[in-house]
């Protein structure tokens, strides 16, 4: 299971970026870039994408790679994903390499082993960037790989641009990585994405109409501490206001702004609810 975060960043942000001494502070080796460029595959009815699987076959430098991701989800911006990769000989995936590493009977396992699926593959988009990357340790056990990518994914003449930071968490709290996040967000302005690189190619496939997302309910235990159920009611305001956002960012679907609202009112008034006993900065307090 891989726990990341996706940041966007302009364009002419990129070199202040690259010079931040908060990099270089926390880096545990020099940075190194390469030129990275592959393909999406899936049939031609979206097996893949309805199974909540993505497949790609990278190159970088002369060799090629296969990376099959599946299932996880995202909670206030942190991906959660299963991910398995292969060394292959060329530009087409092997299913077979994959399937000897999904756990076996899993419903991963059971959609790539659907009759046929290797002959049915094609390719669905391409991307082409440049990547680089740097080891960081943010504290004792607390481990991440931090990447810059600049390029676009490409679906015949549509086209998608990449500017954006990435950090897997290799090890230890996810606290840590958004505290060191909000750091590097004070000096350079970065935009929280909730999107993969797969989700965003499969939109420049088959462009769909944006759907504004209302609050799912809410669900507290009986024996919830004040603290969690303070997380879990915070939680759910987020992830309303963060899947609106692409609507409201695009400034073309107005219910995705009404849903924005909406979260922000119900952030406002979780606030207000558990003030009496958790301490907020002045920034959440209104003061």
């Amino acid at each position: 299971m891989e726990f990341s975060l996706t940041l966007l960043l302009q364009p002419a942000d990129v070199a202040a970026f690259r010079d931040l001494a908060l990099l270089k502070q926390y880096a545990v080796d020099k940075s190194h870039s390469q030129q990275l460029s592959g393909t999406y595959f899936d049939t031609s009815e979206l097996h893949l994408k309805e199974h909540g699987m993505a497949l790609c076959v990278r190159r970088a430098g002369r060799g090629w790679i296969e990376i099959l991701t599946a299932g996880g989800g995202v909670s206030t911006g942190l991906h959660q994903r299963l991910q398995w990769e292969a060394r292959v000989d060329g530009p087409l995936p092997d299913l077979a390499a994959l399937a000897a590493l999904v756990q076996p009977r899993s419903k991963w396992a059971k959609a790539l082993a659907a009759p046929a699926l290797a002959k049915m593959l094609v390719p669905m988009f391409d991307f082409e960037l440049r990547r680089t990357l740097w080891p960081l340790r943010l504290s004792l056990g607390v481990e991440v790989d931090l990447t810059l990518d600049r390029g676009k994914l490409r679906r015949g003449a549509a086209s998608e641009p990449i500017s954006e930071a990435g950090f897997a968490l290799k090890g230890g709290d996810p606290a840590a990585l958004f505290d060191f996040v909000l750091l590097l967000q004070g000096q350079v302005p970065l935009r929280l994405d909730t999107l993969s690189k797969a989700e965003r190619g499969y939109a420049l496939n088959a462009p769909q109409s944006l759907t504004a997302v209302k609050a799912e309910p809410v669900v507290l235990d009986s024996s919830v501490t004040v603290e969690e159920g303070f997380q879990v009611v915070v939680g759910n305001c987020l992830m309303q206001m963060q899947c609106n956002e692409v609507g409201v960012m695009r400034g073309i679907d107005p219910e995705s702004v009404h849903q924005m609202r909406v979260g922000m009112r119900r952030l406002r008034s979780a606030l207000r609810l558990f003030a009496k006993w958790i301490a907020f900065p002045d920034a959440l307090s209104g003061r």
